[in-house]
């Protein structure tokens, strides 16, 4: 299936710095800077466009910035196949492995993206039929040789301006280790009993996704730079990683709550 690419990539702006450290630990600052890749997708039945994917990658950018990591939006594409136009509540994000409509939807991948770049798919619909409140993000990524291949689902539902999902999600594409399989919060405050997530409630890796006064640890700028999904801007060649031999299950998936409601799956 062919894709059409509805903008180019986007020059890098300068944002304003309105997040706080938890801690008073020095900022992580890099010799050079970092970046982390992304695509963007709209299905038929979207609301987005162009102006409001910008919007998302530029508030992400207010959490990543502060770690030396940038998060850069090298596409926007449309599908406009009837076949990938999802109802309200159409998916389980807990069970998205199960739903062949999604399956065939995040094999879809823009040409140029590789499987260290996340692709974010804007569906039709408010949320997911699970959890509890308004769930409208969902991540998932593979594991494995084949993997990460991360893949981000996002509904109708999020509460714009200034949403912090996008940003959750990728700090969960961030944080993934396909060895284990697990996306785990490197903040020494995660919560023990869903360790995807932190304890701190204004923290952007709170089950509750915060809107204001938006704090990040230091300890989530170091697994930021050291996800394999970062590489150097200057060069866009990936750091150096270890290869890991396993084979590929099916991906694992963690959902989002949306205006302000966050959950994963266990």
């Amino acid at each position: 299936m062919t894709i059409k690419r509805v903008s180019k990539p986007q020059k890098g702006r300068s944002l304003p710095r309105a997040i706080n450290q938890e801690t008073k630990a020095k900022r992580v600052r890099p010799s050079m800077p970092f970046c982390v890749n992304v695509y963007a997708i709209i299905t038929p039945g979207s609301t987005v466009n162009t102006a409001v994917i910008n919007n998302d990658v530029a508030t992400a950018n207010r959490i990543f910035t502060n770690c030396g990591v940038t998060i850069r939006l090298r596409g926007v594409f449309r599908i406009t196949s009837e076949s990938f136009r999802f109802r309200d509540k159409e998916l389980s994000c807990r069970n998205l492995q199960q739903s062949q409509k999604a399956q065939n939807l995040i094999r879809i991948r823009p040409a140029g993206s590789t499987r260290l770049d996340i692709v974010v798919y804007y569906l039709g619909g408010d949320t997911f039929s699970d959890g509890v409140g308004r769930t409208v993000g969902c991540h998932t990524s593979r594991t494995g040789i084949t993997g990460p291949s991360p893949s981000i689902l996002l509904t109708n539902g999020i509460s714009r301006p200034n949403s912090f999902i996008l940003a959750h999600e990728i700090g969960h594409a961030l944080f993934f280790n396909r060895t284990t399989g697990r996306s785990i919060d490197p903040s020494p405050n995660r919560d023990p009993n869903d360790p995807a997530h932190d304890l701190i409630t204004s923290n952007f890796m709170n089950a509750t996704v915060p809107r204001t006064n938006v704090t990040f640890h230091p300890a989530q700028c170091r697994g930021a730079r050291l996800s394999e999904l970062t590489r150097l801007c200057a060069s866009g060649n990936k750091m150096n990683r270890k290869p890991v031999a396993k084979k590929s299950p099916p991906p694992t998936t963690s959902k989002r709550k949306g205006t302000g409601k966050s959950c994963g799956c266990k």
